[in-house]
């Protein structure tokens, strides 16, 4: 009998799909090439997909886990995406889930 440990395949790794999702525009294009996961209180759980040959394609899985890993894929960017422009370059924070439609006026006094 053998025992070990060993990775499974990183089908879960799929563009658009897992936890909170930002899109960045990085080189001003208007298209997507970087698509980052997040999922709140979740440790060693984000990951991202990177097209850093702004080319459509990703060619890079990162997950951010116990150690960063890093995987060569070829993924096509999905279209439509909205991106955030210069999202990397001005050190932007992920768009807000649209659950609290709380403005942020009702609540401040003056």
């Amino acid at each position: 009998m053998l025992v070990g440990c060993r990775s499974a395949p990183d089908t879960k790794y799929q563009p658009g799909v897992g936890g909170e999702v930002r899109y960045e525009d990085r080189n001003g294009d208007r298209r997507v090439d970087r698509e980052v996961h997040h999922y709140p209180g979740l440790a060693d759980a984000d990951w991202e997909l990177r097209d850093d040959n702004f080319d459509g394609v990703y060619e890079e899985l990162i997950i951010y886990g116990y150690a960063v890993r890093t995987q060569q894929v070829s993924i096509p960017v999905p279209l439509g995406l909205r991106a955030e422009p210069d999202g990397a370059a001005n050190g932007s924070q992920p768009i807000r889930s649209e659950t609290n439609s709380t403005s942020s006026a009702a609540g401040s006094r003056r």
